[in-house]
């Protein structure tokens, strides 16, 4: 495997302690990250998949540049996801598994459900790059170890259940145990990227819901380090990690970069302010849609005729000839992706609207009927189960994967 608002701050209000939304009290530097994390999960997507396939030949050094930056944000992109994931879960870490399950129930539902949506979509349109799965002992596998795009929701719930088992451990210990797991993902037996994210990635999660504190603490502290110098300094990180070290293992290059790539990305997300912060807290408290949609209008999308479009710019000097093709092909994915993500919240609510909520949450019925499968196999009444969820928090109405 290889890859190469602008406010005033006071003690009682500073920008990683005050929510955007009194409503829901979230904190409003996770929402503005989780945001941004979903545009880039988006964009990656549309550079490496759409532009791939869609360039004129002699346009190919294009997609080859929008692969190395996209390679470079590997290190931000998921293991900032990951721990913001793991930080919205750790209250929920030390509850009694009844009361907890739910967050290994709803994303390992959302999984199951839209699993065969995908396998469908892929099968119908076979253009876009994409792990695509054949026949239904493919399908079984991947439902004990994701391969598809859909990884990231299969990996909250086993994220989940592992740090939940070893919640009464020593913290230093378990998170050091899965930082060796993470540099040595490179070595596990298998082909699917997708796979060795799940293994590679089981650290961030783990040190946003085990040590909440830990990250908090990062978070004040990265707060008082000037922008530029942060993004400086992962730069200069990232070349020097790719230029020193060699191509395998991958997992200890993006490993090493996420140690400054993740304090980045943090403190990016504490620098936006006004309406920028408002518009990316408030996707980011509505990540679910467009993480399951885009990837099939993507697979729309890859049918435009891009290639001919820029042909056609390149061959007619009146309209600005190869220069101006070039732009727009290195302009073509942000496009792509600012199109895309609105379209996906728009399908998001017309399918809310026609009555397939269970496409986006557990349905009601689940934990029920948990309960009395449970009952059947250990005796225990049903009842026990719904007390204990009368203190189970709320859930929020917002569609977000954490």
């Amino acid at each position: 495997m290889t890859t190469r608002t602008s406010r005033s701050t006071s003690p009682s209000t500073t920008p990683f302690t005050t929510p955007l939304s009194a409503v829901t009290g979230r904190l409003d530097w996770v929402d503005v990250a989780k945001g941004a994390c979903i545009l880039l999960v988006v964009l990656h997507h549309a550079s490496t998949k759409n532009l791939l396939v869609q360039l004129p030949a002699d346009l190919a050094w294009v997609a080859d540049g929008w692969f190395e930056l996209s390679t470079a944000l590997k290190p931000i992109r998921m293991p900032l996801f990951f721990v913001l994931s793991g930080l919205v879960a750790a209250p929920a870490v030390h509850r009694p598994w009844r009361v907890a399950r739910r967050r290994v129930l709803g994303p390992a539902w959302l999984h199951l459900v839209w699993l065969p949506v995908l396998v469908l979509v892929l099968a119908v349109e076979p253009t876009l790059p994409a792990n695509r799965l054949t026949g239904p002992g493919a399908v079984a596998l991947d439902l004990l170890w994701a391969s598809t795009s859909l990884w990231f929701l299969y990996a909250l719930a086993a994220y989940f259940v592992l740090v939940k088992l070893v919640a009464g451990l020593p913290r230093v210990p378990v998170l050091l145990v899965l930082t060796a797991v993470a540099a040595t993902a490179s070595y596990v037996p298998t082909e699917h990227w997708n796979r060795f994210s799940v293994v590679f990635h089981v650290v961030f999660f783990a040190v946003g819901a085990l040590a909440p504190d830990l990250v908090h603490a990062l978070v004040r502290w990265v707060s008082r380090v000037p922008l530029p110098v942060a993004v400086g300094a992962y730069v200069l990180t990232w070349w020097a990690l790719d230029a020193v070290l060699p191509a395998e293992p991958v997992s200890v290059l993006l490993l090493l970069a996420a140690v400054v790539g993740v304090p980045m990305g943090l403190r990016a997300a504490l620098a936006v302010r006004g309406r920028p912060a408002r518009g990316l807290a408030w996707l980011g408290r509505r990540t679910l849609p467009v993480y399951v949609l885009h990837l099939p209008l993507l697979a729309v999308a890859v049918h435009l005729p891009l290639a001919a479009a820029l042909a056609a710019v390149a061959d007619a000097p009146d309209l600005g000839g190869p220069l101006v093709a070039a732009v727009a092909a290195w302009l073509a994915p942000v496009v792509l992706a600012a199109a895309v993500v609105p379209l996906t919240l728009l399908a998001h609510r017309a399918l809310l609207r026609a009555g397939a909520t269970w496409l986006f949450a557990a349905p009601a019925w689940l934990e029920p009927a948990l309960d009395r499968l449970a009952g059947l196999v250990t005796g225990l009444p049903a009842s026990l189960a719904q007390t204990e969820r009368r203190y189970a928090p709320p859930t929020s109405k917002n569609a977000s994967v954490t």
